[in-house]
């Protein structure tokens, strides 16, 4: 296979001649943002943020869609707008990490692949057939309103995932109060460190995904908060490797959720998950979701989130593709101890 690397030789992309080495494919370096369908191509975005305005930039992805298209992107945020035009049009194989062992392992991920994109159609992430491999994967959890249980089901899949031997943890990709007022009310709560990594009821909490991604977990699970007030999901959303919206059943939450039901319903892989809704309606539930119904779940009664309920547990080794039920104790909840 030969693939092309759009932007300069410089010694910090030395990582990915080593593993195109490793992995026997040509690479070649090229300066030339002509380039046609080649097998596979690396971008160098802050290389084409430079020479290249956006509206050519999208022409150029869709023209190379049946190449294996791969962004590099290292220490780039979200918020970037080039990053943006990438997930929004379907290229979400972006390497973000800056730390050698990120870059070589998503590399190898994305160099293995068959296809890297789908152009006018749903969005679709590759899934690996074994959920114990040893790539870090992201999940994404997002409400459809405020108050309806996001953050509860980000940490309960964080719970879940440690019961199941994973080394995994919260990232907090909101702006809610959440971290802070636990780090001010909760006395038992950690700080190891400046970069401020929280550890409560051994689960680790981060305000800032950054210094997640320099430490060696199996997943990185973000809570975004809620899409109340968005025209559209978050661009980055799209590329976790599992996505889930959590849902509500009242009126004002089934008219939040056909709101964007557009922009959900292109993404087959989104999750729903239900909060607050009586077994008696479930079935309601799942013909209002039409042929989403698949992919439907409903949260059990959580009224402590930091404590591992049996039914999440089940709920999530499911929806993880978890087979065997490896559960742990489960840690105590509101046994917290007001600061004084």
């Amino acid at each position: 296979m030969k693939v092309i690397y759009i932007g300069e030789l410089t010694e910090s992309n030395r990582v990915i001649r080593d593993v195109c080495d490793e992995m026997g494919v040509a690479l070649e370096f090229s300066t030339d943002l002509n380039v046609l369908n080649s097998d596979g191509i690396i971008l160098d975005l802050a290389y084409v943020k430079k020479n290249m305005p956006d509206d050519d930039f999208i022409k150029f992805l869709k023209t190379n869609y049946n190449s294996k298209v791969i962004i590099y992107a290292p220490n780039t945020d979200y918020t970037d707008e080039a990053l943006k035009l990438c997930y929004t049009n379907g290229f979400t194989n972006v390497i973000r990490d800056y730390l050698s062992a990120g870059v070589r392992k998503k590399l190898k991920e994305y160099l293995s692949q068959e296809r890297s994109v789908i152009i006018e159609q749903p969005i679709s992430v590759p899934k690996s057939d074994d959920p114990m491999n040893e790539i870090t994967k992201k999940i994404g959890v997002i409400g459809i309103m405020p108050r309806i249980g996001a953050t509860t089901q980000t940490v309960q899949l964080v719970r879940t995932l440690s019961t199941l031997g994973k080394k995994a943890c919260y990232i907090q990709e909101n702006a809610s109060a959440f971290l802070d007022s636990m780090e001010l009310f909760f006395s038992d709560v950690k700080k190891e460190n400046e970069r401020g990594r929280l550890v409560y009821q051994d689960i680790f909490f981060y305000k800032d995904k950054n210094y997640a991604y320099s430490k060696d977990y199996d997943y990185l699970v973000f809570d975004y908060g809620n899409c109340a007030e968005l025209e559209q999901l978050p661009a980055d959303f799209y590329g976790n490797d599992l996505r889930i919206v959590v849902c509500g059943g009242n009126a004002e939450e089934v008219a939040a959720l056909t709101r964007l039901s557009n922009q959900l319903y292109r993404d087959e892989s989104i999750s729903f998950v239900f909060s607050f809704i009586d077994p008696d309606d479930h079935s309601e539930v799942l013909d209002l979701m039409g042929d989403r119904r698949e992919r439907v779940l409903f949260a059990p009664f959580t009224p402590d989130c930091f404590r591992l309920y049996e039914d999440s547990a089940k709920l999530y080794r499911e929806l993880l593709g978890f087979k065997e039920e490896q559960t742990s104790k489960s840690k105590r909840g509101f046994g917290w101890k007001r600061r004084r």
